[in-house]
């Protein structure tokens, strides 16, 4: 799993935050999260991983709160841009395999709130 390494990196990112703002934030209460349905990222897991990395920091009993991003891509061979919500599917307009991901790989920190 994963996910309960993305979210000891996490961890390890917002209390760096932490520890630099003047002053020192002492608590971190929510974070928000961006995740891109490509990005090979299970939501379930990042969930249930993200209590476990931060029993011991800044962001105990913090909430977490994801918003998705959808996929995207450009096909070389129709030139049109698509949704796409798996690699493994092709042009929606062509049915070519021939694109490339313009959207959804994301993984990346909004915003948190703190004390």
């Amino acid at each position: 799993m994963h996910e309960l390494n993305i979210c000891f990196s996490l961890i390890r990112i917002l209390e760096a935050s932490a520890k630099n703002a003047l002053p020192p934030i002492p608590r971190i209460k929510t974070v928000w999260l961006e995740i891109g349905e490509l990005a090979g990222i299970d939501l379930e897991a990042i969930r249930f991983s993200f209590p476990i990395a931060a029993t011991h920091s800044l962001a105990k009993d913090a909430i977490l709160e994801i918003k998705t991003q959808a996929g995207r891509a450009h096909c070389h061979n129709c030139g049109k841009d698509v949704m796409i919500a798996s690699l493994l599917v092709p042009c929606a307009i062509c049915g070519q395999y021939n694109y490339t991901i313009t959207q959804g790989k994301a993984l990346r920190v909004i915003k948190m709130e703190t004390e």
